[in-house]
């Protein structure tokens, strides 16, 4: 767990095998993208959303999609532009 543009981030990937390839904070939406790879080469996009939660002095980013697995980076971009 850390501080991420000012909210808790829980630094674990969903299913264990995957890795962060690409990560941008979107300031003028307080948004964070984020697109993992997973040992398959499949690419799952997530657009994070800050929640507060009362255990926690910060809040929390919580995804904002459900799972999705796309064939290539630039697609899964792309996907991700629907949430800005």
């Amino acid at each position: 767990m850390e501080e991420k543009s000012n909210a808790i981030w829980f630094n674990v990937a969903e299913d264990g095998a995957a890795k962060v390839i690409y990560e941008i904070y979107l300031a003028e939406n307080d948004k964070l993208h984020i697109v993992y790879v997973q040992n398959n080469g499949s690419y799952v996009p997530y657009s994070f959303i800050k929640k507060l939660d009362p255990q926690w002095r910060l809040p929390v980013w919580c995804k904002e999609n459900e799972k999705a697995l796309l064939p290539t980076l630039e697609s899964a971009k792309e996907y991700l532009i629907s949430f800005r």
